[in-house]
């Protein structure tokens, strides 16, 4: 059942959260140490919590594959963690860049504020100022790279690429012979049964 409202509700917190610390942060109702705090705060809670959605539903895929009696799960609840598994992985990357951009962005605030009295300040600055221009590059590189149909899509018209990954698929097939429409069925094969398992 599609639920298109928890998509428009997540936006629209997110963009109260936003405007919420915008205006924070533009008319100075807290210090510079308190923001910096609220930062690192926000940053490690969303990490704690990616990893805590990620282990969950690790567990949830481990028993379920063991067929524990005590705990049933239903086919469409064993599709869903798949998924969830599917798309977590796929986030890791984004996640893990927007830490370390937020990181690098707190190190710098922190060694401008506390070094605006010596000669090193103006070097952090330039630093910060690289790190925020350059981010967005390396944020839309690294969503690109963690979904596969978007990679492919954007290394179709290398050429380079593509040459590459022919001489790869040439020399791994004779290398070991093996017939990929073969393997395939193999692997449906197995899918299949265990599907059949799933409902018996």
């Amino acid at each position: 059942m599609a639920r298109p409202y928890i998509s428009i509700l997540i936006i629209v917190i997110s963009m109260i959260f936003a405007s919420a610390y915008s205006l924070i942060f533009a008319f100075n109702f807290f210090t510079f140490l308190v923001t910096s705090v609220l930062i690192a705060l926000v940053t490690a809670a969303s990490v704690t919590l990616y990893i805590f959605v990620y282990y969950y539903n690790t567990r949830i895929k481990t028993m379920s594959d063991n067929n524990n009696k005590k705990e049933k799960y239903t086919l469409a609840r064993r599709f869903q963690t798949m998924e969830n598994l599917k798309s977590l992985k796929m986030a890791k990357y984004v996640v893990s860049t927007h830490a370390i951009y937020v990181s690098l962005c707190e190190i710098c605030y922190l060694c401008v504020y506390y070094g605006v009295r010596t000669n090193y300040w103006e070097i952090f600055i330039y630093i910060l100022d690289a790190v925020v221009t350059y981010s967005n590059f390396f944020i839309v590189i690294t969503v690109i790279f963690s979904v596969p149909t978007w990679k492919r899509a954007f290394l179709r018209p290398c050429f380079a690429v593509r040459r590459m990954k022919t001489m790869k698929v040439s020399m791994t097939e004779e290398d070991d012979g093996r017939n990929p429409e073969e393997d395939a069925r193999k692997i449906s094969s197995v899918y299949f049964q265990q599907l059949d398992r799933a409902w018996t």
